[in-house]
């Protein structure tokens, strides 16, 4: 009895249930979709039941009070009876309404979730992004020499960048740049230690020397634990990408030839000489202790994948469990 009922209850109409976008054929709900339609009709059910019972006492009272009381004839049914008739004929609608509602209801395909621009790896913060930094990193992006920054051309890219200069790439300047730049996801040192012990950690770890330490061109501190970024010899777009992230992020391009064309927040190689090669397009460092999370998101250029920031996490061997970077096998 009890299993018929629920069959009947929670039935649905399969020939108007409509096409599923993503596979372009005859929807067939699953499991946690029809627990969802089962959710909502028994909600629907349960709403019927109690705005009948509330319009049911009402009108109980209402009979009462114009059956047994001169008041209830005076006033409800002779002064007020247009108003009493209203209220009646939108309750029975109502009902209507509701009971067409639980006989119509199908169910409904769930919507992919939002992507979170602002996620972080695991156990790194989210800080805001100084003004200086800012403003070196748009500069860097916009213009084609450190050294004559305020009149120098744009780039002729279609974005007018030198770097994101392809029309697919995210635009960053000065009006925009809070969508990508006011923020950064940094490593924490109180669990992950130095900058001197996270590099020799991911070094004694992946039993690689890939990882190094660099300063700011404007300081004498360490301020980036830096990796390569995997040679592209397969044509690999993501890593295309990549190098691009690191080149805006890192504060310098690839055609810098000298330490005079960096600005003051640009990464800069830890010895004293000019010796600059570790700004080669080939090979740019990718910094491994802070990261735009935002700027990777615009650059996958694609709502359903992760694969950009699967690719940081990866070349920077970093935890990121909030992104699904692993793929089922076929």
């Amino acid at each position: 009895m009890g299993n018929a009922y629920s069959v009947t209850a929670f039935d649905y109409n399969k020939d108007d249930i409509g096409i599923d976008p993503d596979t372009e054929q005859k929807f067939v709900p699953s499991s946690k979709e029809l627990e969802m339609f089962k959710k909502e009709k028994m909600n629907l059910y349960k709403g019927t039941w109690t705005v009948c019972f509330v319009y049911g006492i009402s009108a109980f009272i209402l009979l009462t009070i114009v059956l047994f009381t001169d008041t209830g004839k005076e006033y409800i049914y002779n002064k007020y009876l247009p108003a009493v008739l209203t209220y009646v004929v939108g309750a029975i609608i109502i009902i209507i309404y509701l009971v067409y509602s639980i006989f119509n209801i199908k169910p409904r395909k769930l919507g992919k979730a939002v992507r979170k621009h602002n996620n972080c790896p695991d156990y790194w913060t989210y800080q805001k992004v100084d003004v200086e930094v800012k403003e070196d990193i748009i500069n860097n992006i916009l213009y084609t020499s450190a050294n004559n920054k305020a009149t120098s051309d744009l780039a002729k890219g279609q974005n007018k960048q030198y770097i994101l200069d392809k029309k697919e790439d995210p635009i960053i300047n000065n009006d925009t740049s809070n969508l990508f730049i006011d923020y950064k996801c940094v490593a924490d040192t109180n669990i992950f230690g130095t900058l001197e012990e996270q590099k020799n950690i991911k070094n004694d770890f992946n039993n690689d020397n890939f990882n190094d330490m660099y300063k700011k061109n404007s300081t004498s501190k360490l301020s980036f634990v830096t990796t390569k970024i995997p040679n592209n010899e397969t044509a690999d777009p993501i890593i295309d990408d990549l190098k691009k992230y690191a080149q805006v992020t890192g504060i310098y391009k690839s055609d810098y030839n000298s330490i005079d064309n960096l600005y003051s927040n640009s990464i800069k190689q830890k010895g004293s000489g000019v010796n600059t090669t570790h700004y080669s397009s080939t090979e740019p460092q990718l910094i491994c202790n802070e990261v735009y999370p935002n700027i990777l998101t615009k650059l996958e250029k694609n709502d359903t994948t992760n694969d950009l920031r699967c690719k940081y996490a990866d070349t920077c061997k970093i935890s990121w469990s909030d992104l699904d970077c692993y793929k089922k096998s076929t």
